[in-house]
């Protein structure tokens, strides 16, 4: 899937905030959405969520992880 990153004045959409979070938006378009961030509320609590969420799918993945869980049950967990 490839994520359009062209950033302006218009906010960014979760896949550009989610790229953002893994960093693997060009350095330039990175400083602009930063800058963008500052400056909006709405985008920069967007972006907040998108962080907590990938913070908390790795710890998660990292107890199961350790727990060693068969796949089957990991499944389970993910998808309910």
């Amino acid at each position: 899937m490839e994520t359009e990153l062209t950033i302006s004045t218009e906010h960014p959409t979760e896949d550009v905030l989610e790229e953002l979070v893994f960093q693997r938006l060009p350095a330039h378009e990175t400083l602009r959405l930063i800058e963008h961030l500052l400056h909006c509320d709405g985008c920069r609590e967007a972006f907040q969520d998108t962080l907590e969420f990938v913070i908390l799918a790795k710890q998660a993945l990292r107890t199961l992880q350790r727990r060693e869980l068969p796949a089957m049950k990991v499944r389970q967990l993910l998808y309910g």
